[in-house]
């Protein structure tokens, strides 16, 4: 009775961990919106800007997600991008090479291919990791390099264009004429994230393994099979970014999103994902992305910023929330013990 007890007050001092963390989130998230609104209040809060932020930060939203689900397992995944854009190809390539391209069935079978061999490959990267124990970061870069050496054959480095416009609608329509559909996909992956980590067993155990990879083991669980499933997920997930990067623009190719790569793990980390693993939440990664969206939107309302300044700035931020991040997680993991004394 008493080790249960332990255990609850153990996950209930975690909680209000990720609350705090939340709640520092949305207070950075609502100045941040002011002090962008107060910069260019014309450009910044029109409705096409707004709209357009909606659009565009579903592309690396969903990434980060792929991405915190491979940190919190206590690993990474550098693979993501090449993985979006070798799925991206496949689906262009069915598509331009089908008559009836713009035909619901071959749009479906495009995108099924896409997700299909996304998956495939993220399952190939946690088997590397799980059975030949190769770090994550290695097995992952390697995995990148191959990916993206394969789309540059199939594609000889040009993009796979001029798709059916049937399939590049839906990227550019709205509910209501007010609300993108590439947003409301973000959501849905969100809801599905989020009750897959905070609802299933899977979940449990991600987080368990994460923290302590011998101790989940004792406690009876196939850490293979978690770090398989958990990397199976991220590149389903890719490969969903992958979809909405070619709906977006009508086309794939092989340099899609190269610095997505940084800004998901810069995402993660401000979002509160201990790089170390077992320690996280869905909600402060869509908090995170929603910062990262405002400030990119806001640095582009001034036309004589250069863009080579907006990687110096993610890459300062990346340190700087990792410097915070570790000198909170520290303090606050002395008061949970202490509280728990």
């Amino acid at each position: 009775m008493m080790h249960v007890t332990s255990q609850e007050s153990w996950k209930t001092k975690l909680q209000k961990v990720f609350l705090r963390n939340n709640v520092r989130l949305l207070m950075v998230l609502l100045a941040v919106f002011v002090i962008a609104c107060i910069l260019n209040p014309e450009i910044f809060l029109s409705f096409n800007n707004l709209q357009s932020m909606c659009k565009q930060l579903p592309e690396y939203g969903v990434m980060s997600i792929a991405m915190t689900l491979a940190m919190i397992a206590g690993g990474i995944d550098l693979s993501l991008v090449a993985n979006a854009n070798l799925t991206a190809i496949f689906a262009a390539t069915i598509l331009k090479m089908q008559p009836t391209g713009s035909d619901a069935g071959d749009i479906l079978v495009a995108c099924l291919v896409a997700l299909i061999c996304g998956t495939i490959f993220g399952l190939i990267n946690g088997s590397f990791i799980a059975f030949l124990h190769i770090p994550p970061m290695l097995a992952t870069l390697g995995m990148q390099q191959l990916l993206r050496g394969i789309s540059v054959v199939i594609t000889s480095g040009r993009a796979v264009s001029s798709l059916p416009m049937a399939f590049s609608l839906f990227g550019n329509k709205s509910l209501f004429g007010k609300i993108p559909y590439l947003f409301i996909v973000f959501l849905l992956v969100v809801v599905a994230s989020y009750f897959l980590l905070s609802k299933t067993k899977y979940g449990m155990r991600l987080f368990m393994m994460g923290t302590n990879p011998l101790a989940a083991r004792y406690a009876g669980i196939n850490n293979a099979a978690v770090i398989i499933v958990t990397h199976g997920i991220a590149g389903l997930l890719a490969a969903v970014s992958g979809l909405i990067f070619t709906v977006r623009f009508n086309s794939a190719k092989p340099d899609n999103g190269n610095s997505y790569t940084m800004q998901c793990i810069l995402v993660s980390v401000l979002g509160g994902v201990n790089p170390n693993g077992g320690h996280g939440s869905i909600g402060g990664v869509v908090l995170a992305v929603f910062i990262l969206q405002v400030l990119s939107s806001a640095l582009n309302t001034f036309s004589n910023l250069s863009s080579f300044y907006r990687d110096l700035l993610w890459g300062s931020a990346l340190i700087l929330v990792m410097i915070l991040n570790h000198t909170l997680d520290n303090r606050n993991e002395r008061r949970l013990i202490a509280s728990l004394k």
